[in-house]
């Protein structure tokens, strides 16, 4: 019996022990080194058939081959690590080289693949340095592909996720969404999330999106430096048949000193432009051609030629949206259009008067025939904040404090706020200097947090100046 129950725990620890042997390899990441190259001396490569985690293992930190591609994807559900270290090349050729240094990671499998992750790598000195091809989900995450021909390139692909690479000094193009100008094969890049990545100093530009690649965003981006273009939307007038970038977002996005920040070009059409920052173009910051229906609202425009260039037919563009509360680009109170400024401090939205104080411009801005933004941005400083509460003296520790409201407007220089605590106010008050105030309610007694619908004021009584309301309930 004793012997029995021996031999049971023996055969079940002998069991466990081989499982776990069994188990583990199926959840380790595959190497790739020179186990499973391919290749001769000097253009050694991997092809990669099957689902799983990869992750480069060559002999110290850089990896250097001539071959096609170095690394190619050919299958689904693939997450290939570079985990820091560098494919490189003898230099990256002008044009493509289907014998050499053609690219440094492809993904094409023939067939569309779907999830496939490339982070943590750098590429060099190759035509492309990565491409997807006929792919849906994945992304690049983490990479550095600077010093190619193109950075990182995407054909025929979408859901895919672009974020936190670098891809700077290449010949061309840092990021390229690259349409099909074949009237045979349908390529389309819809979709794509393209977000803080670094796009400095390519010959080309930037970003582009060339020919049909719809739905796409563009978020906290930087594009500056390059040869011709900071963002490009770019369709082709030479080929009419194809659709152009459309429907596509970009926001917060940073291109300074390129020749031109942002272009939307032939039938470049709804787009949604806005929060973006376009200074210091050489030519212009934002160049329309023949693009129509785009919603182009606070962006920080400040050039010293041309803030905005429009050539051919461009129709329906919206230059702003309906005057609405919130803190816009320039700092002012409330979102509208854009700021047209010029750094020697003569742009529009700099010599034009806003007397009310709401951080709009007095009158509107003609961009170009039939563009006008109504509600221009004017260059905001925003003044002083008072304090008003009835039942505090102190107003929370806040000063200057006042217990009316009448006694915060005395004391107010134009373009103050004036800070307004919970509750009813039964005083009448009026205003009567050429000054303009924005009083703003329903904050707590710590002035921390607002609450709406809780402070209440009657109308006031203005003789000279003028005042703006956020969140009060005005009663007679």
């Amino acid at each position: 019996m004793r012997v029995t129950s021996m031999t049971w725990i023996l055969f079940q620890i002998i069991c466990m022990v081989v499982l776990t042997g069994a188990m583990s390899p199926a959840n380790a990441a595959t190497p790739l080194n020179s186990s499973n190259w391919e290749g001769t001396d000097g253009n050694r490569f991997w092809q990669i058939w099957s689902s799983g985690d990869y992750y480069l293992d060559t002999v110290g930190d850089v990896f250097s081959t001539n071959a096609v591609t170095a690394i190619r994807i050919r299958a689904s559900n693939v997450t290939l690590d570079g985990r820091g270290k560098t494919i490189t090349g003898s230099g990256p050729p002008p044009t493509p080289q289907p014998s050499s240094d053609h690219i440094g990671v492809q993904v094409n499998a023939g067939p569309q693949v779907s999830n496939v992750q490339i982070k943590n790598l750098n590429v060099e000195k190759k035509f492309y340095g990565i491409l997807l091809e006929w792919i849906t989900q994945g992304g690049v995450q983490n990479c550095n592909t600077s010093g190619n021909h193109y950075g990182i390139t995407l054909w025929a692909a979408d859901f895919l996720t672009l974020t936190g690479n670098t891809a700077n000094n290449n010949i061309a193009s840092g990021i390229v969404l690259d349409g099909n100008d074949s009237s045979t094969i349908d390529c389309v890049n819809h979709d794509n999330t393209l977000t803080s990545n670094t796009t400095n100093n390519n010959g080309e530009t930037g970003i582009t999106l060339w020919l049909e690649s719809p739905n796409n965003t563009l978020t906290n981006n930087i594009a500056n430096n390059n040869g011709d273009k900071g963002i490009s939307l770019l369709g082709d007038a030479t080929l009419p048949h194809l659709k152009s970038p459309e429907n596509n977002t970009l926001s917060g996005n940073t291109a300074n000193n390129n020749p031109v920040g942002m272009y939307l070009g032939y039938n470049a059409n709804s787009n949604v432009i806005k929060e973006n920052t376009i200074n210091d173009s050489r030519d212009n910051g934002i160049w329309l051609w023949s693009a129509n229906n785009n919603t182009i609202y606070n962006n920080y425009f400040n050039n010293a030629i041309m803030n905005a260039r429009l050539t051919g037919n461009n129709t329906g563009n919206q230059w702003n949206i309906s005057q609405t509360s919130g803190t816009n680009i320039a700092g002012g109170p409330f979102l509208g259009g854009n700021f047209w400024g010029t750094p020697s401090g003569t742009g529009f939205s700099q010599i034009t008067a806003d007397d009310n104080g709401d951080g709009i411009c007095n009158s509107a801005y003609t961009v170009a025939s039939g563009n006008v933004d109504a509600l221009p941005l004017h260059a905001y400083s925003a003044g002083p904040t008072l304090y008003v509460n009835q039942s505090d003296g102190a107003c929370g520790g806040n000063s200057p404090c006042y217990t009316s409201i009448q006694g915060a407007i005395n004391a107010a220089p134009t373009g103050a706020n004036i800070w307004i605590a919970q509750g009813l106010y039964n005083e009448n008050y009026t205003l009567n200097r050429a000054v303009a105030l924005t009083l703003v309610g329903c904050w707590n007694s710590s002035f921390s947090v607002q609450t709406p619908y809780t402070t209440i004021i009657k109308p006031p009584q203005i003789s000279s100046g003028s005042m703006s309301f956020l969140n009060l309930i005005i009663r007679p």
